[in-house]
């Protein structure tokens, strides 16, 4: 295969690649890190709004989108490919940051049509599954409306974490971000299905969504969000930045109030020059060294190591209730 016309901002067409399936037939993708990662679900969709859409490569974006829709699963949309080009499904919210990509090319196109055509009959088998339950424990509990999901010994979020048959953050049950994104999600179909009587049912679906959210997760004592509620109906309060990925996506699940008090504690205890902390220094799992063999690093991986990807969703959620006040403005462009 001869050199694409891939040309990005500085390093980042790093990240695009060319990749043969295996039906020996090459395709653009996204490369989720060097030097052992290939292609995955869900870093690719959070990706997909900076790294294409942002650059003008719509055209790109639109071809890796569609190639994931010919994977879907049961509903799901593959957490990975491995080194053989075959889709491993073993995620919640892959499919679930498909809608929210979507919806981020729909906003920088406006090309409705296309969205419908291309993508419409996909979130719809994605709703579908998600509401009426599919693999890894993944369902709609019907009496709050919430996504409960996880098996022993799965690890379904973007916290995966695993060292042989040891889970390190299973966080199985009802985690927060991937309540955020179930909430985008129902509002993002919406959005787009033409079927009134479909919309009626998603308004009110998003509304008990909302309650059960601001009603289970939110500690007011504490003043965050929790990040689990786990399948035996406790709630983890650990302070995490799931609460902030939910928070800085496109339809919000907070108020005002509660946001600002929420960004708060979380600027004082998680942010680092380096990114978001996976836990606070005080928390009695916090391991404050990524080092070691392989079960260490392993260990600590999402134990209080700090994430530069999570910058963006912390900005994004700064400055949602926060466009007019210059203090906050400067502050994220010095991050």
């Amino acid at each position: 295969v001869e050199e694409t016309d891939i040309i990005l901002v500085g390093d980042a067409s790093n990240f695009i690649s060319l990749k043969k399936d295996r039906h020996g037939k090459f395709s653009k993708t996204i490369i989720a890190g060097y030097p052992w990662f290939e292609d995955w679900g869900r870093d690719t969709k959070i990706s997909i709004p900076g790294l294409l859409l942002e650059t003008n490569h719509e055209d790109i974006a639109l071809e890796i989108l569609i190639i994931f829709t010919k994977y879907l699963k049961k509903g799901l949309i593959p957490n990975f490919f491995n080194h053989s080009s075959e889709p491993v499904y073993n995620t919640v919210d892959a499919s679930l940051w498909f809608f929210v990509a979507v919806w981020e090319y729909l906003h920088k196109t406006g090309d409705r049509k296309v969205v419908r055509k291309e993508f419409l009959p996909t979130l719809q088998e994605i709703f579908k599954n998600y509401w009426n339950g599919t693999i890894y424990g993944i369902e709609c509990d019907k009496e709050d409306f919430l996504i409960k999901s996880g098996e022993e010994g799965m690890q379904l979020t973007w916290m995966d974490a695993k060292f042989e048959d040891k889970v390190f953050t299973p966080r199985s049950g009802k985690p927060i971000e991937i309540q955020g994104l179930w909430y985008n999600a129902v509002k993002i179909l919406s959005e787009l299905t033409e079927d009134t009587k479909l919309i009626e049912r998603l308004n009110e679906y998003g509304k008990k969504i909302l309650n059960s959210i601001n009603d289970k997760f939110w500690l007011d004592d504490l003043g965050y969000l929790a990040d689990v509620i786990t399948l035996d109906g406790e709630r983890d309060i650990s302070l995490r930045p799931n609460s902030v990925i939910a928070s800085a996506l496109p339809f919000p699940i907070l108020d005002a109030g509660k946001h600002r008090r929420m960004l708060e504690i979380v600027t004082d205890r998680l942010l680092t020059p380096f990114g978001l902390r996976t836990l606070p220094a005080d928390h009695p799992d916090y391991i404050g060294y990524y080092e070691g063999d392989r079960y260490m690093r392993d260990s600590a991986y999402h134990q209080g190591t700090a994430w530069g990807w999570l910058i963006g969703p912390y900005i994004t959620a700064m400055l949602r209730f926060n466009e007019e006040n210059e203090f906050v403005k400067e502050f994220c462009r010095n991050k």
